[in-house]
């Protein structure tokens, strides 16, 4: 009997493994990749607390932490928000925390492995650069959002999740007060409008 011949190991299916978020995360950002590992190695030596960086990319010497950014871009708020959207989304990606708010990176740390992936490329904080400037944007309980009426469209962020909502006729001004409900629900020009009122489309 002949020998059944063995597939090469190149030939093997091993299945999805574990992606290098980087490069896409540093392409979202504007960065080098250098820049962006360097940021994660000194954020694992802090359990994602803090890091310090002198980076001339990033407007030289400076320190963040969640919510604060300190140091030579102080002065320039876009470039802030920038390093605090990268260092935010770098913490909770090393916690494998769905959240990159800057409450929940604030509490006690714990890790967990890296699992998701970004393929956007960045604009002044965490949304696509291809969207421009939101008309209004913030955050509350770990979501952030921003809203674009130009193409009629309301981003949310939550953690490493991104994803985006047809506004049609509505102009978004804020998250609205909770009134006993866990639904996500938004001030407008109509009155309080649910997420889940507003059809969720395609991020790009």
């Amino acid at each position: 009997m002949s020998a059944i011949p063995q597939p090469h190991p190149s030939q093997l299916d091993t299945g999805p493994g574990p992606k290098d978020v980087v490069p896409s995360i540093a392409e979202r950002y504007l960065v080098d990749e250098g820049v962006v590992r360097r940021l994660m190695d000194q954020l694992k030596g802090t359990c994602a607390t803090a890091c310090s960086f002198d980076i001339p990319e990033l407007g030289g010497r400076g320190q963040w932490s969640p919510g604060h950014v300190t140091g030579a871009p102080g002065a320039d708020h876009s470039l802030r928000m920038r390093i605090d959207g990268l260092c935010s989304e770098l913490a909770a990606l090393i916690r494998g925390m769905d959240t990159a708010a800057p409450e929940a990176l604030a509490g006690d740390p714990h890790t967990a492995p890296v699992g998701s992936r970004f393929d956007l490329a960045a604009g002044p904080s965490w949304w696509p650069a291809s969207f421009g400037v939101p008309a209004s944007s913030g955050d509350q309980h770990g979501v952030r959002f921003a809203f674009f009426p130009h193409v009629k469209r309301l981003l949310i962020q939550k953690g490493a999740h991104l994803e985006a909502h047809d506004t049609a006729d509505y102009t978004i001004t804020g998250i609205a007060r909770a009134q006993g409900s866990s639904a996500l629900t938004f001030d407008s020009n109509r009155g309080p409008v649910a997420l889940d009122q507003l059809k969720c489309v395609p991020v790009a």
